[in-house]
């Protein structure tokens, strides 16, 4: 276990010990009197605020979440849907950081090539372009793009 890990595991400790529940059907966290937890960082991903002397941890919702039901820490936990404060169990999933990167949803893979006066899309895949084609209108570039991303991309 690193020591990112240790600390993440410590502070989920601390968080159950206080009480704190979570809710796999619906992603909610609750304190220990039964309210909902909806304090959100400005990324928009719910935390948890535990006070340390003059400074604030924060653990984040989803690796509480995840914790709480796999008994399992891991480095990233990924929102299926790309939603920071769905925390709902079905949309939660252990990642890489390639794969917690997979379901962007702007289309970024295509780029005008002026030598060959056509839009090209590629991909990335493993730090590895794949060569999607060349194509008249950048919306033909874009629409290889994200069927490139739902073959390469969706696990």
């Amino acid at each position: 276990m690193t020591e990112l890990q240790s600390k993440r595991l410590e502070r989920i400790k601390w968080v159950i010990e206080k009480g704190f529940t979570y809710d796999p059907t619906t992603g909610q966290i609750k304190n220990k009197n039964g309210q909902a937890i909806i304090s959100r960082t400005q990324s928009g991903y719910i935390v948890i605020a535990k006070k340390e002397g003059k400074s604030c941890l924060l653990i984040k919702a989803h690796q509480f979440a995840w914790y709480v039901t796999h008994q399992e820490i891991t480095d990233q936990i990924d929102h299926i849907n790309g939603i920071r404060d769905d925390n709902r169990l079905l949309n939660l999933r252990s990642a890489t950081n390639q794969t917690n990167h997979f379901n962007e949803t702007k289309a970024k893979g295509f780029h005008f090539d002026k030598a060959q006066n056509k839009w090209k899309a590629e991909i990335m895949l493993n730090n590895k372009n794949i060569y999607l084609g060349r194509f008249e209108t950048q919306d033909e570039a874009r629409k290889a793009y994200l069927q490139g991303k739902l073959k390469y991309h969706i696990i």
